[in-house]
């Protein structure tokens, strides 16, 4: 049987989702049915199948004319021309792939430097706030040893007689306060017990 003409390569333009659908969808393969027995082997005689055991070219002759030889060749014949007709269409789709892994490629690039543009973001930032949290930790180090030094310097004044128990009584105990909240604060921070 002549082979039929190739269908004709479609219009490159943009992507169509229901193309490749249709072109399997077109496409339907039925496998024939195997037989339990041949009828054509049972009818014959038995110096007829002494014949066919014997002589190589009669046997090829008679399988070839056995229906579910000729159905199966009938099937190959069709699966040929299926085989041909998707190859065909798949080349006149060439281009038109060729553009979309293109675009696709592009897209896959654009997403790898949008995320390493991503990542080094999060890593300044990171940065700058340890660079914050490590200056805001000093301060409060240091406004705790001055709170400390304070209430000491003041308890050291009244021990040596310089200041009057009043006047200790009222400066030290606001002092002592303020030096225990910022130590409590410099612990929470730091992750330590008080």
């Amino acid at each position: 049987a002549p082979a039929p003409a190739p269908a004709p390569a479609p219009a490159a333009g943009p992507a169509r989702p229901g193309l490749w659908r249709q072109a399997s969808e077109k496409v339907h393969t039925p496998i024939p049915t195997i037989p339990s027995r041949f009828d054509e082997l049972q009818e014959m005689t038995e110096a007829q199948l002494e014949r066919l055991l014997k002589d190589d070219v009669a046997l090829r002759a008679h399988m070839m004319s056995m229906p579910a030889v000729e159905s199966m060749r009938a099937l190959r014949d069709d699966m040929r021309v299926s085989n041909k007709d998707a190859a065909m269409a798949n080349l006149g789709r060439e281009e038109e792939m060729q553009t979309l892994h293109a675009e696709v490629l592009a897209l896959h690039n654009m997403l790898r430097e949008a995320y390493r543009d991503y990542d080094d973001r999060v890593r300044q930032l990171m940065q700058e706030h340890a660079t914050e949290d490590a200056a805001v930790f000093a301060k409060l180090r240091n406004a705790v040893a001055d709170a400390e030094r304070e209430s000491e310097e003041l308890a050291q004044s009244f021990v040596d007689g310089d200041t009057d128990p009043a006047t200790f009584i009222r400066e030290f105990i606001p002092k002592r306060e303020l030096y225990h909240a910022r130590r409590a604060k410099l612990c929470k921070v730091s992750g330590r017990s008080v």
